[in-house]
């Protein structure tokens, strides 16, 4: 009966009916500050699902902090009682001059005296300003650089991509990657620092930005001597002219300024700049559980005398075989603007390197894990390799954390080794179609290609699901030319 009555209004009173049936004014306000928010939500999401996942990845990190490996009870934590003892930054110095004191060795047994770089003590000194027990105070320090790692591969990822989703997953997937919260949470290590910073320089290369990219090559050489797997891309940068050669000079500034604190604390220049000299003395093994060739000659050379004959000779050897296979990538015409072939010379030495070379340990292919997850996130066509290595590289990780055993250290080297072929081809692919001069110079990701009728820069397409760069047919001619 109410029906009818308003319907019989709406032909008489139409506004009458309007007033009767509206909402109240408070739930307009309602309505109108949900659509307000959502539409924040809506602009910001990508940084909502970025806090949420770090706070995942924090919560984690913190429920592993209290596992002690015997590089936090034989090293760290004796360097940090040390340096906090000697006075913190100006510390530094004073621990290689005068060394571990021995109460703090006797309270540590089997712990021995500092030969890590300075750089790394630096960031140490600064956390014993900070109260709290040592051991969360150095995992802290990791978990941080954690965070960076994984914004600099997203941002890498992003520079091909140009796509949030691409970025998030990225971000997402590192913070995740077992090798990445073990080595910080669990382990203590610093793997994660010197890491970031090399995908800092990578990502400064890509951008044309050649002093940053040497300025963050050098700090992260000047953390961990493992940089020295990122040194052929540079070099051959340069040697190419992606890099002009006086951004060297800036690299060579920047790893001076970092050893003068400890050299001004006490350090003797060796102590300062040549640190790794001193891990190489401690640690003669040809090879410390990592997976690579040195698995296979130690069976054949049994005793310590051959040993170390081998691991004196194969140092120099190491160098001389990584000459050699940055040959062809030299002597091959490809066009240095396509971004996508720097990335996979990249991942190709940080596989690479670490297993032709003595001396490695278990965790060295932290590197080669994130730009091989970089490749992945770009290419998932091309997992098997990736996949190979990555699991390798896990594996004698969780060999040594807690004592996986169903395969053996030489077996994981064979996967090691077929993955690395695999990563070689792939890489070798990727220069033929990029050479210069060829009628269809498509690279090994599909590169998006939207050459405007003005002759303007092509504009990148969102959201593609291969590698996207921006090239032009004068781009490609100048590159010819110059060659």
């Amino acid at each position: 009966m109410e029906n009818q009555e308003i319907e019989q209004m709406k032909d008489v009173q139409p506004e009458l009916v309007q007033e009767q049936v509206s909402t109240p004014p408070f739930v307009d306000n309602v309505k109108t500050y949900a659509k307000k928010a959502f539409a924040f939500v809506k602009k910001w999401e990508i940084f909502f699902f970025l806090a949420l996942i770090s706070v995942f990845a924090v919560i984690l990190r913190v429920k592993l902090f209290e596992y002690m490996s015997g590089d936090m009870w034989g090293a760290l934590l004796p360097w940090f009682e040390s340096i906090d003892r000697y006075g913190g930054i100006w510390g530094v110095g004073k621990l290689y001059a005068e060394g571990v004191p021995a109460d703090i060795l006797a309270k540590y047994p089997g712990s021995y005296n500092c030969d890590y770089a300075p750089t790394y003590l630096y960031f140490m000194a600064v956390l014993t300003y900070f109260t709290g027990k040592p051991i969360v105070l150095i995992k802290w320090l990791s978990v941080i650089f954690d965070l960076v790692l994984a914004l600099f591969a997203g941002l890498i990822v992003r520079h091909f991509k140009k796509s949030d989703t691409a970025f998030a997953l990225t971000f997402s997937a590192v913070l995740f990657l077992p090798t990445v919260f073990l080595n910080s949470a669990v382990w203590g290590q610093c793997d994660q620092m010197y890491v970031a910073f090399i995908l800092m320089s990578l990502y400064c290369m890509l951008k044309e930005k050649p002093r940053a990219c040497m300025v963050t090559f050098a700090i992260a050489f000047a953390l961990k001597i493992q940089a020295v797997f990122f040194l052929p891309v540079l070099v051959l940068a340069v040697v190419k002219g992606k890099l002009p050669l006086w951004s060297v000079f800036f690299a060579a500034l920047t790893y001076f300024i970092t050893g003068l604190p400890a050299m001004m604390g006490g350090a003797t220049f060796k102590q300062a700049y040549f640190t790794f000299v001193m891990q190489m003395d401690r640690f003669p093994a040809l090879t410390l559980q990592a997976p690579n060739l040195y698995t296979w000659i130690g069976y054949l050379a049994p005793d310590n005398i051959h040993r170390n004959a081998i691991a004196s000779g194969m140092l120099w050897g190491s160098i001389a075989i990584t000459g050699i296979a940055m040959l062809p990538l030299y002597r091959a015409k490809f066009d240095i603007k396509d971004d996508g072939v720097w990335l996979m010379i990249t991942a190709f030495f940080a596989a690479f390197m670490p297993f032709i070379m003595p001396h490695m340990h278990e965790r060295y292919w932290f590197l080669s894990d994130i730009a091989l997850l970089i490749i992945l996130v770009l290419n998932h066509k091309k997992w098997l390799p990736c996949v190979a290595l990555m699991g390798g590289s896990l594996y004698v990780v969780m060999m040594y954390l807690y004592q996986t055993n169903f395969l053996s250290v030489a077996q994981v080297s064979i996967f090691m080794l077929l993955g690395l072929f695999g990563l070689g081809q792939m890489l070798m692919e990727h220069v033929k179609k990029i050479t210069v001069g060829e009628e269809d110079p498509s690279p090994l990701f599909d590169r998006v290609k939207q050459v405007e009728e003005n002759g303007t820069e092509p504009q990148v397409e969102t959201g593609t699901e291969e590698i996207v760069e921006e090239t032009t047919a004068k781009q490609t001619a100048e590159v010819a030319e110059n060659a």
